[in-house]
């Protein structure tokens, strides 16, 4: 916009304008600051409206010192006002008087309108900074006030995670993780903060859903093996005596031992899918193809959760090179000791009796007490993986 041709009352509209007009331009800072500082010294002469407009101008270029100054003078103490809402977004973008920017957000809270914008920087701090007292005081807020922002459930349910408060998360627990729309990684750490809590169903279902909808996922991959990894989550999800749809199947067949998935598409494309659905472990059916006939046996069934286990480990099997960093290999159930000896034998003596062989590991995969999947978590831990935690930086770039 040219201003040549324009004539001003007063010599600081002129840039003062231009300052305006540049302001939302990030490569001409320079050219907004010098604007700005030649209508500073005019301060006391401008109209309240324009001296507001001015501060603001210093603040979307980051000058955040010289804002703060400006704002201060037209901030009236105990008064809501559109100046301290700046001030306040002030010292957020600033982040060097944290504690100033708190005190003044729960004076705002308690005495003020409810503010979306101040906050979800609100609460965005406390979550940087792992305050979740903090945290929670904010979501419980936001949850009054804006019940239509999901992220103020998820601070929620995340704060009284981290703070061990389980009778008071436990109703919040609810079908929300599988209704809302959410992103995938917050999606499945909340799923694991239910399965901690003990529902199972739910942390399952949001599980297998985000697998199925990232299925080249590699990171996804193996956080999920890790968690159906974990017996409890499965205790409470038996597995149906007989194949349905959506279960995963080992069948036997002379030298082949092929794992299938029963979904929907492949019941209906596929003869031999379509054959395995109501058969039980050890039933048996014929497959006609042409002249060839072929017989099935049904040799293990598995739910759809801990299915998807076994088609990553299948999968690790034919591709070890597929990234995931899952081995898979054959065990002799009826010898156990083997798999020991395999291990020790792989991981070295020393360091498998630390992490693995305890008598009460030994004695419990013995009996088919607990999985190799199991056995395998207690080896190495859930180190790898950041499971039930949600952090500041997933929830600033999903929420900001």
């Amino acid at each position: 916009m040219a201003l040549e041709a324009k004539h001003f009352e007063a010599a600081y509209l002129e840039p003062l304008l231009k300052a305006f007009i540049e302001s939302a331009n990030p490569e001409k800072r320079a050219n907004v600051k010098t604007n700005a500082d030649q209508v500073l010294p005019h301060w006391s002469a401008l109209p309240l409206q324009l001296q507001q407009a001015l501060a603001v101008i210093y603040l979307d270029n980051q000058e955040y010192q010289q804002a703060k100054e400006l704002f201060k003078k037209l901030v009236k103490p105990g008064e809501e006002s559109d100046a301290l809402r700046f001030y306040l977004f002030t010292l957020f973008e600033e982040r060097k008087e944290i504690d100033e920017f708190l005190t003044q957000m729960a004076y705002w809270r308690t005495h003020f309108t409810p503010d979306l914008d101040l906050l979800l920087r609100e609460a965005a701090l406390f979550r940087s900074m792992n305050r979740y007292e903090g945290l929670l005081e904010v979501s419980v807020f936001g949850m009054h006030h804006f019940s239509d922002r999901p992220l103020f459930w998820i601070d929620r349910i995340n704060a009284l995670h981290q703070l061990g408060r389980h009778d008071e998360l436990l109703p919040l627990l609810d079908d929300r993780l599988l209704s809302l729309r959410l992103p995938t990684e917050i999606r499945f750490n909340l799923a694991h903060i239910y399965l901690l809590h003990g529902q199972h169903e739910l942390g399952l279902e949001a599980s297998y859903r985000e697998l199925k909808a990232n299925w080249n996922n590699v990171q996804l991959k193996n956080i999920y093996f890790s968690r159906i990894a974990l017996a409890d989550n499965l205790q409470s999800i038996p597995t149906p005596d007989i194949a349905e749809p959506n279960m995963v199947v080992r069948l036997a067949s002379q030298d082949k031992r092929p794992l299938i998935e029963l979904t929907p598409d492949r019941i209906s494309s596929d003869l031999v899918a379509k054959n395995i659905l109501g058969k039980g472990v050890g039933d048996t059916f014929t497959y006609k193809r042409g002249d060839l006939e072929e017989t099935y046996k049904v040799d293990q069934l598995f739910n759809k959760y801990s299915g998807q286990a076994m088609l990553i480990a299948e999968e690790a099997k034919h591709n070890p090179m597929n990234g995931t960093g899952i081995e898979s290999f054959e065990i002799d159930f009826s010898a156990p000791e083997k798999f020991f000896e395999f291990l020790q034998e792989r991981y070295g003596t020393s360091g498998t009796e630390l992490k693995l062989l305890s008598n009460d590991a030994r004695h419990k995969f013995s009996k088919g007490e607990i999985g190799f999947l199991e056995v395998t978590l207690r080896a190495f831990g859930e180190t790898r993986f950041r499971l039930g935690h949600l952090s500041p930086q997933t929830m600033e770039m999903v929420f900001p």
